[in-house]
């Protein structure tokens, strides 16, 4: 009796430098001639059909990506800095922005590099694109971050210093910062 479902391929070992909770992707494709425009407009549609790209990106851990059309329009350069390792991040992502249909992603530009496989993007099943991802990837030979805290730790703290710079300007902050629990607070907003 012959199977219906798709087999899984097996998993690519995953490469991408970390440091602290983050990890880097990087990956330099050949773009097919005359493709380059299409390629950065899928991309950019794809970003923004999801409302505000930052907000999408805080949502699902990213630090900060590029993606850079040179040598002519003839190389596409994608770098992203995220937190989590390769597998959970790309699991996680997809399950917030979509559910888990790898269908409703956009990644469709692919199609428009020498690098994607025959039958194009809508060919291949999730664990199939991202061993593709890992086989195209250049690793970093180097790299940094400057914390570590994930995205929405950042985030967090970010807040957290808003709400006490409102507290530092009430009228009466002066009075109720006096207490010795909270010197140490005001030893770090001093700094």
């Amino acid at each position: 009796m012959a199977s219906t479902q798709q087999a899984m391929p097996a998993r690519r070992p995953r490469k991408g430098k970390k440091s602290g909770p983050v990890t880097e992707y990087c990956a330099l494709w050949h773009i097919k001639p005359g493709h380059a425009e299409q390629v950065i407009d899928e991309i950019a549609a794809g970003l923004s059909s999801r409302g505000d790209v930052r907000d999408m990106y805080k949502k699902i851990g990213v630090h900060d990506a590029r993606y850079v059309v040179l040598d002519n329009g003839t190389r596409l350069l994608i770098t992203i800095s995220f937190d989590l390792d390769f597998d959970p991040y790309f699991d996680d992502a997809i399950a917030s922005l979509v559910g888990g249909d790898k269908s409703q992603i956009k990644f469709d530009w692919m199609n428009h590099l020498v690098e994607a496989p025959e039958g194009g993007y809508d060919s291949m099943s999730w664990e199939a694109f991202k061993n593709w991802l890992v086989e195209t990837q250049t690793e970093a030979d180097i790299f940094a971050n400057t914390n570590d805290a994930t995205v929405q730790e950042i985030d967090k703290a970010l807040r957290v210093q808003q709400a006490f710079q409102q507290v530092l300007d009430h009228p009466e902050a002066a009075q109720a910062l006096q207490h010795p629990a909270l010197k140490p607070l005001l030893e770090e907003a001093a700094g």
